[in-house]
């Protein structure tokens, strides 16, 4: 009751014209609960039919993200789009969107009743509510823990947990999930709320806290989390698809090569479309590169650069008519000053005022890290079908001379139809053939099936 609500007092504040809930399919009896709640608020006459509409997800790790979610409600893939726009200006069906999880539209209903005197008397340690935390792993009494915002883990485990398991002693803890970070037990007086981790690389997200133990792996816990996101990845950008599929590749190694995978993880974190890519490890006048340039209209960074004689590296894009960027391949990131991930250019509006770097150290040495992830999947040069393609002639302006990521297994041709043979073995994932059927002949026999480093191009024939 609580949660509807506080929805519908957030609707009513905003004047939303119609509320979705999203689901996962696997919560069958949530969905019946919630359903029937609906028919009673329509029967009653509180609101109208169709105003509160249910959507149930598959389960996706990456439908977390708002624009992946949104995706999923139109009845698409859920990829997560590429910033600007944001949802609040083109979300669902090209209207403004505001996304909100459960927790925070329940306790709007709370608030509005108790008031925010009521909400800040509750907290500790400098900070002020009520939070939700789910608490697992090695600890007597795990579960669902209401109580103040900004409580230590050490005041949790023993307050609302019962301490430790017998045997164990408190190692390290995830304090939001597979994609907060990791914090060792001598990070264990930090306050968790939102923006009290961030100086240590994490985050609480929805504050779903997982307790370490002495008496296991950490390595394995690393490497457990990174086959999670190389299983969750939608498989859309390079970063993402290729980086947590070879990170595990390197983190199965009995030693680890720790310089490369910090590029690695640098690399990710900078260059991939949406947080789970940027998590896994752990976007007129202008500048770029110092010099002062004016944009066209509707002219992206990488068009404004190519017109001024500057180059960048680029895969996925197509400047022709028909083809609309879409960025997933991440060659063409370059740094916009002031924002802490990199920007895919050929998608990235300029604006007035922005500086882009396109020559740094931090740059290139980003650019490289994608372009050996890809070059792992390929054919060597000299056995390649097409040596002098845009990917080789871009890999050796960038330095591609060798490859530190391990090779990965040959593409088997796929020879299930009786007239024609696909080899998918120089296949980079750029969708541009995916885009030449939907955009330019308004078809779709070409598209993208599965998930993560799995992700490929399949044909309807």
């Amino acid at each position: 009751h609580r949660f509807l609500e506080g929805t519908l007092i957030a609707a009513k504040l905003v004047d939303a014209e119609k509320c979705y809930l999203y689901i996962r399919d696997e919560y069958y009896g949530l969905i019946k609960l919630i359903e029937n709640k609906i028919k009673k608020l329509i029967k009653n006459k509180i609101i109208p039919d169709n105003f509160l509409e249910i959507r149930r997800g598959a389960g996706a790790y990456i439908c977390g993200e708002e624009s992946a979610l949104i995706e999923s409600i139109e009845g698409k893939r859920g990829l997560p789009r590429n910033r600007p726009p944001y949802v609040a200006e083109v979300g669902l069906f090209g209207k403004p969107t505001l996304v909100h999880n459960v927790e925070t539209v329940y306790w709007i209903r709370e608030i509005f009743e108790k008031g925010g005197k009521w909400f800040s008397s509750h907290g500790r340690n400098g900070r002020k509510g009520l939070r939700t935390f789910s608490v697992s792993g090695f600890v007597k009494n795990p579960g669902i823990k209401l109580t103040d915002a900004g409580i230590t883990i050490n005041q949790l485990i023993e307050e609302h947990c019962g301490g430790m398991l017998k045997g164990h002693r408190f190692k390290g803890y995830l304090p939001g999930g597979a994609s907060g970070g990791i914090l060792p037990a001598s990070l264990g007086d930090i306050p968790l709320d939102f923006d009290t981790l961030q100086e240590y690389d994490c985050f609480i997200g929805s504050a779903a806290i997982v307790v370490l133990s002495d008496k296991i792996n950490m390595k394995e816990i690393g490497l457990n989390l990174m086959r999670f996101f190389e299983d969750e990845s939608c498989g859309q950008c390079t970063p993402c698809r290729n980086g947590t599929s070879m990170a595990v590749k390197l983190m199965k190694q009995k030693s680890w090569n720790k310089e490369l995978l910090t590029e690695l993880s640098k690399t990710m974190n900078k260059a991939s479309i949406c947080g789970l890519g940027q998590a896994a490890p752990n976007p007129l006048q202008f500048k770029i590169n110092g010099s002062e340039l004016s944009a066209n209209k509707d002219e992206s960074i990488w068009q404004a650069a190519k017109r001024n004689n500057i180059d960048i590296p680029h895969l996925c894009h197509a400047d022709e008519v028909g083809y609309d960027p879409n960025g997933n391949c991440r060659a063409c990131v370059v740094q916009v000053k002031g924002e802490r991930t990199m920007a895919a250019s050929c998608i990235r509006k300029p604006s007035e005022g922005m500086e882009v770097d396109t020559i740094s150290k931090d740059v290139n040495d980003t650019q490289k890290i994608i372009f050996e992830l890809l070059a792992a999947d390929q054919p060597c040069k000299e056995n390649h079908p097409d040596p002098e393609s845009k990917f080789w002639q871009w890999g050796e302006k960038i330095g591609l001379n060798e490859n530190r990521f391990p090779k990965n297994k040959s593409v088997q041709k796929d020879i299930s139809h009786p007239s024609m043979n696909v080899n998918l073995e120089a296949c980079i994932n750029c969708n541009l053939c995916v885009r030449a059927c939907r955009d330019v002949q308004s078809n779709d026999v070409i598209g993208m099936a599965y998930r993560g480093y799995e992700s490929k191009v399949i044909f309807d024939f």
